[in-house]
């Protein structure tokens, strides 16, 4: 998710909207334990925020969709991460660690 700037951009805005202070996500260091920590964290915080993107972009029509773009390895990994924002097991389990 860190890789898509266009996405980014949607979390900047929808938080702007919403009078949220914008945060971005952080990448761990495979280093430092308390990285994944603070990235577990971080993750939680844009919840509210992610799934609203996606909600919204699965209301638009196909042409003006932002989130599933691009080639196909690109929307395949849109895909899975969309799976992932959806799933309540993932946060919860990513609840667990935070």
């Amino acid at each position: 998710m860190r890789k898509k700037n266009q996405i980014l951009g949607l979390i900047k805005e929808v938080a702007a909207r919403n009078r949220r202070q914008a945060v971005s996500v952080i990448r761990p260091v495979p280093t430092r334990w308390t990285a994944y920590f603070l990235a577990y964290r971080r993750l939680l915080e844009l919840r509210v925020i992610l799934e609203l993107i996606v909600a919204e972009d699965a209301a638009k029509a196909l042409e003006h969709r932002q989130v599933i773009i691009g080639d196909r390895d690109a929307q395949s990994t849109a895909r899975k991460m969309v799976e992932c924002i959806k799933d309540g097991f993932f946060w919860n389990s990513l609840a667990r660690f935070a």
